[in-house]
């Protein structure tokens, strides 16, 4: 079946959603405490997140607010540099 909208894919992963959500944010704070690699893994799975997040607008046709999935990828693909320069 394809996605037609935005709202009838967003309905069906909302377990991996917040699921993926949780374990970034445990990731990225164990990172900052000193387990570097682990903060550069959760940076690095954010990004693909967001990509997929990108992807999915851009294949729904939904280009009036893919800015917040772009600004949000922006900003998980500068923690992850940042994560890797300062090892």
């Amino acid at each position: 079946m394809p996605v037609t909208r935005i709202s009838e894919l967003a309905w069906r992963f909302p377990p991996f959603r917040s699921v993926s959500w949780c374990i970034t944010t445990v990731g990225l704070l164990l990172g900052l405490l000193g387990l570097r690699p682990l903060g550069i893994a959760a940076a690095a799975g954010l990004v693909m997140f967001f990509a997929g997040a990108l992807a999915t607008h851009i294949r729904a046709r939904v280009f009036y607010n893919i800015a917040v999935p772009g600004a949000f990828f922006a900003l998980a693909a500068a923690s992850g540099i940042l994560a890797i320069a300062a090892r």
